[in-house]
């Protein structure tokens, strides 16, 4: 193999490992965002599960709102932007709970491909039963 087939095949080398380690970086990113909106889902729907069992309305947005910032330390939501509301419009016999948890990815999140700032939303209704006893 002479010299120049060596230089050759280093720049061949050198080029497809950059789009090799450009596709990697696109999974991570992948990765990342999915894992946020599984995380979403699980503050979401835990928040108006349990907003949904409270006895008042008051307690119910508390109750939900405390549940749902709990749930979100255990996924990867973790820069500050963690957003949970319930809505007790409907809340009452046969009525239901809404919670929303949102969520904004920073700079440090997503470093690569402008995805800073990306904005991510979930929202769960949750059932309040007939027969319920309310105060």
């Amino acid at each position: 193999m002479t010299a120049r087939h060596r230089s050759q095949a280093l720049v061949e080398l050198a080029l497809g490992m950059g789009a090799l380690m450009l596709v990697l970086a696109g999974l991570v990113a992948l990765s990342v965002v999915t894992a946020a909106e599984l995380g979403l889902v699980a503050v979401a729907e835990e928040a108006a599960h349990i907003a949904a069992l409270a006895p008042t309305a008051a307690d119910a947005a508390q109750q939900g709102h405390d549940r749902g910032l709990v749930v979100g330390k255990g996924y990867p939501l973790a820069n500050g932007s963690l957003e949970v509301t319930i809505n007790v419009e409907q809340f009452g016999k046969g009525g239901h709970v809404d919670a929303t948890a949102r969520y904004t990815f920073s700079g440090r999140d997503l470093f690569l491909f402008g995805l800073s700032g990306l904005n991510l939303g979930r929202t769960h209704s949750e059932p309040i039963a007939q027969h319920r006893s309310l105060p």
